[in-house]
């Protein structure tokens, strides 16, 4: 995978405290979307989570935040610079909750270099449209991922225009055509509009209270379970 994520570090972890710095709905997204998997690993009493592509780390930071279970947010990501800035900012080495970043090329064969370890839940935020395998990549976490487990996946281009623009993107994905994809390789896929999306209330609470936008944030959002194995 080349370097074309966008790299970027929050001045806040705060959602509402980072809109009145900057007022920009954009990255206001992006740890809204880590407090809302913040939520389900805390529901779940995840014990390891993996944050593909997690650039700067700030969602590993986010996802450990007050936890009370034993568990680690493990981060990779191919960008040297980007986890230097992990290692210095968002490692957390004390407590039941801690971090962890590695450098991990997510369009190679990636898996091997885990020995056995099953994610419960396994982020990935605007990074799939940025691979070149996804078919592989995908066929990876269905192997990976404990059979209980959850892939929390987002696309930056199903809201270009809106949120974000999809920059080096090298796909550009519909929501149908997404969800149809992914669907090859999980066997319950759900958007924010299905009743059974994890966390669906706190998502809700977020449009409804914080920020009241169209489309609500979450739009690009998918929870995808049951992996299907080889």
């Amino acid at each position: 995978m080349s370097k074309t994520k966008e790299i970027w570090t929050p001045s806040t972890l705060e959602t509402e405290k980072l809109l009145e710095e900057q007022d920009d709905m954009a990255t206001a997204r992006r740890l809204v979307h880590y407090w809302w998997a913040w939520c389900v690993v805390k529901r779940a009493k995840a014990p390891l989570v993996y944050d593909m592509g997690c650039g700067s780390g700030y969602g590993c930071r986010i996802m450990v935040e007050q936890q009370e279970h034993q568990m680690k947010a493990f981060g990779m990501d191919v960008d040297d610079d980007a986890l230097v800035t992990a290692r210095e900012r968002y490692v957390v080495k004390d407590g039941p909750a801690t971090t962890e970043f590695r450098r991990v090329d997510l369009d190679t064969d990636w898996m091997d270099l885990f020995h056995n370890m099953k994610p419960t839940v396994v982020t990935c935020f605007d990074l799939f449209e940025y691979l070149d395998n996804r078919d592989l990549f995908l066929d990876a976490l269905t192997e990976v991922l404990s059979a209980e487990g959850t892939l929390l996946l987002s696309c930056s281009t199903i809201c270009a225009g809106v949120y974000r623009s999809k920059g080096d993107a090298k796909l550009s994905f519909s929501a149908a055509r997404l969800k149809g994809l992914l669907k090859r390789f999980f066997g319950k896929v759900y958007q924010l509009d299905d009743d059974k999306f994890p966390s669906k209330d706190y998502l809700d609470g977020i449009n409804e209270g914080l920020f009241q936008t169209t489309p609500p944030l979450g739009v690009d959002l998918f929870a995808c379970q049951d992996p299907i194995r080889a």
